[in-house]
Protein backbone atom coordinates (compact mmCIF):
# COMPACT_ATOMS: atom_id res chain seq x y z
CA UNK A 1 0.00 0.00 0.00
CA UNK A 2 1.12 3.53 -0.70
CA UNK A 3 0.53 6.39 1.63
CA UNK A 4 0.49 10.16 1.21
CA UNK A 5 2.96 11.60 3.69
CA UNK A 6 4.33 14.95 4.81
CA UNK A 7 7.97 15.76 4.04
CA UNK A 8 8.90 14.90 7.63
CA UNK A 9 7.05 11.55 7.49
CA UNK A 10 8.68 10.84 4.12
CA UNK A 11 12.17 11.59 5.46
CA UNK A 12 11.71 9.48 8.60
CA UNK A 13 9.47 6.77 7.05
CA UNK A 14 6.80 7.50 9.68
CA UNK A 15 3.32 6.07 9.06
CA UNK A 16 1.03 9.00 8.11
CA UNK A 17 -2.17 6.94 8.52
CA UNK A 18 -3.56 7.77 5.05
CA UNK A 19 -3.78 4.62 2.95
CA UNK A 20 -4.09 4.39 -0.82
CA UNK A 21 -4.78 0.92 -2.14
CA UNK A 22 -4.98 -0.59 -5.62
CA UNK A 23 -7.20 1.35 -8.01
CA UNK A 24 -7.17 4.55 -5.94
CA UNK A 25 -6.26 7.61 -7.97
CA UNK A 26 -4.40 10.66 -6.74
CA UNK A 27 -4.55 13.68 -9.01
CA UNK A 28 -1.56 15.96 -9.24
CA UNK A 29 -3.39 19.00 -10.57
CA UNK A 30 -1.76 21.72 -8.48
CA UNK A 31 1.82 22.82 -7.99
CA UNK A 32 3.87 21.58 -5.07
CA UNK A 33 5.44 18.39 -3.79
CA UNK A 34 3.67 15.15 -2.85
CA UNK A 35 5.28 12.36 -0.86
CA UNK A 36 4.37 8.68 -1.03
CA UNK A 37 5.80 5.89 1.12
CA UNK A 38 5.22 2.18 1.53
CA UNK A 39 4.51 1.15 5.13
CA UNK A 40 4.70 -2.61 4.58
CA UNK A 41 7.53 -4.01 6.70
CA UNK A 42 10.76 -2.10 6.14
CA UNK A 43 9.97 -1.22 2.50
CA UNK A 44 10.25 2.54 3.10
CA UNK A 45 13.57 2.19 4.93
CA UNK A 46 14.81 0.12 1.97
CA UNK A 47 13.93 2.98 -0.40
CA UNK A 48 10.37 2.21 -1.49
CA UNK A 49 9.21 5.80 -1.44
CA UNK A 50 8.80 8.55 -4.03
CA UNK A 51 8.38 12.31 -4.07
CA UNK A 52 6.73 14.10 -7.00
CA UNK A 53 7.04 17.83 -7.59
CA UNK A 54 4.55 19.52 -9.89
CA UNK A 55 5.68 22.84 -11.34
CA UNK A 56 3.86 25.57 -13.19
CA UNK A 57 3.02 24.92 -16.84
CA UNK A 58 5.47 26.47 -19.28
CA UNK A 59 5.73 26.84 -23.01
CA UNK A 60 8.89 25.16 -24.26
CA UNK A 61 8.48 25.68 -28.00
CA UNK A 62 10.54 28.89 -27.88
CA UNK A 63 13.34 27.01 -26.09
CA UNK A 64 13.69 24.34 -28.73
CA UNK A 65 16.35 24.73 -31.41
CA UNK A 66 15.14 24.62 -35.00
CA UNK A 67 15.62 21.28 -36.77
CA UNK A 68 18.83 20.92 -38.80
CA UNK A 69 18.52 21.68 -42.54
Amino acid sequence: MREIATKEEYDSCSDPGIVLGPGVRTELNSTGSRFFICTVGDHCEQGQKVSITVGSPTTTSSLLAPPPP
